[in-house]
């Protein structure tokens, strides 16, 4: 196989059609495994990383909010409702928790901690605003699954809903839209420890899309939207303020930016007068690389498979798999 090709004539695109309910809101996979899930607005669909074995996981009545999948792949956590609901990977459902209680009265986001054993989730909370009407706050939570206790993790509210970055061993990086800052929360003694830069003091007149930490956890890419169709990608060494990428161009990030599971790629979908392109980084090159991803639409998800050879992403009802062993060479 000729190496100087680019990415986009080494990779085969295998096709999947899938017979779900609705359309796909969500695709995740755990690293390391071949399953692959998939959500609609009330079902839970599993099938391997080469097309086979399509099932339903699991049905809930009352709607599946989000969903999240254990590294080690044996659990399944979805959030319907205001209640956190785990099950084993078969779909049987082992319990329960609800969130309402003194510290916040729902859920709008949660991930699952690298352990399995704890949740860490934004809990939204109210307080009277003017006029005596209440006005929505938010608050980073933890939820011990074995003890059933919700103990606060940031130490006050937010006005807007925080953003949940992803894992740096057990601090979980948040994106705190008040202040423009990216912050690390410390899951053992509730510490907050800013990184070394800011969003708001750099880019003043644009709103942050999408932030994402490697699985290494060496870097954090970022992309900032303005006004005007313009859209930036950052990527930065984690522990330092030093700028190892930066790309500026037109259209915007339509879902958040993910990197591979060897932290070699971060992949995205740009959308320019309703054109979404799918778009791989090389970390260590100077530009992406645009995939030919057909049926590409602008409220695609997208995924990379668990031994990171390749992405998953939807259109409406049907799923599409993009695989190279390429993407999986560091």
């Amino acid at each position: 196989m000729d190496e100087n090709k680019p990415i986009s004539e080494r990779i085969s695109l295998q096709k999947l059609s899938l017979e779900v309910d609705s359309e796909i809101n969500q695709i995740e996979s755990p690293a390391g495994g071949d399953q692959v899930y998939v959500s609609t607005s009330a079902n839970l669909y599993c099938f391997k990383d080469d097309g086979s074995d399509l099932h339903n996981v699991l049905a809930s009545p009352i709607g599946l909010e989000q969903f999240a999948v254990s590294t080690s792949g044996k659990q399944l956590i979805y959030l319907s409702k205001g209640e956190f609901h785990l099950c084993s990977k078969e779909g049987k459902a082992i319990k329960s928790i609800p969130v309402e209680g003194e510290i916040v009265l729902d859920a709008v986001d949660f991930s699952l901690f690298p352990s399995e054993e704890k949740i860490v989730f934004v809990g939204e909370s109210a307080e009277p605003g003017p006029g005596g009407a209440e006005i929505p706050v938010y608050r980073i939570c933890l939820l011990d699954l074995k003890t059933e206790k919700t103990s606060p993790l940031s130490k006050g509210f937010y006005s807007t809903i925080p953003k949940l970055m992803g894992w740096r061993g057990e601090d979980v990086l948040i994106l705190n839209e008040d202040s423009g800052d990216f912050l690390l929360l410390s899951t053992k003694n509730h510490s907050e420890q800013p990184l070394t830069f800011s969003y708001s003091s750099i880019h003043k007149d644009g709103i942050v899309e999408s932030v994402a930490v490697s699985q290494d956890g060496k870097h954090v890419a970022f992309s900032v939207a303005y006004p005007i169709d313009r859209v930036q990608i950052f990527i930065k060494e984690t522990w330092k303020n030093r700028m190892i990428y930066e790309l500026e161009g037109e259209g915007g990030v339509r879902q958040a930016l993910l990197w591979s599971p060897n932290s070699q790629w971060v992949s995205y979908i740009n959308s320019w007068f309703s054109s979404p392109t799918l778009y791989l980084i090389p970390v260590t090159s100077e530009k992406p690389e645009a995939l030919e991803a057909s049926s590409l639409g602008l409220d695609s998800k997208l995924a990379w498979l668990p031994k990171g050879d390749g992405l998953a992403y939807s259109d409406g009802k049907m799923l599409y798999i993009l695989k190279s062993q390429e993407l999986m060479a560091k």
